[in-house]
């Protein structure tokens, strides 16, 4: 029930310019860690902190999906994006186990640790609201500067290319 206002909501929230994805991010990934330590150790407001911290679980994966590729080049995007939820969903495959080895109430509290973790590296992610997609990575030389400098050129790179042929087959 709270993931479809939550899309929504988040989205206004990450884009406004007093807030910004780097402080909604913080946000969300605190609340969630909070809402779980209290359903943990508090029973009879669990149901209601469930339900606070679906809301923010869900504008947390949203924020992430629009902030990681904003952090990183077009070179290296998707695979950046890939290791990212590759991670998560490998993450969530191991905490359905938790409960079994752990317990519930200990399981909770890991994943409130995680997530307050999160919380705080957040902090150390730049700001990307109203920034564009970045096209190189940071201190690389733009293409022109390398062509200037006598580097690899692309065009330079795709003739090499099409005169190196794997070894028993010969050139068309």
């Amino acid at each position: 029930l709270p993931q479809i206002p939550s899309t929504f909501l988040c989205a206004r929230f990450m884009d406004h310019p007093s807030v910004g994805r780097r402080a909604a991010i913080t946000i969300m990934f605190g609340v969630v860690g909070a809402c779980l330590f209290v359903g943990a150790l508090y029973k009879p407001v669990a149901i209601a902190a469930s339900m606070v911290g679906t809301f923010c679980a869900t504008g947390a994966f949203n924020i992430v999906y629009v902030q990681v590729p904003e952090l990183y080049p077009t070179a290296v995007r998707n695979t950046a994006l890939g290791i990212c939820f590759s991670f998560s969903r490998i993450t969530s495959i191991l905490a359905s186990v938790l409960p079994s080895i752990l317990g519930p109430t200990a399981t909770l509290i890991l994943i409130a640790a995680v997530c307050l973790a999160a919380a705080v590296c957040s902090l150390s992610v730049p700001e990307t609201v109203g920034n564009g997609l970045p096209d190189r990575l940071p201190g690389a030389a733009p293409p022109a500067a390398l062509e200037q400098s006598g580097g690899p050129s692309l065009l330079a790179l795709s003739s090499l290319r099409d005169e190196v042929q794997p070894s028993g087959r010969e050139k068309m």
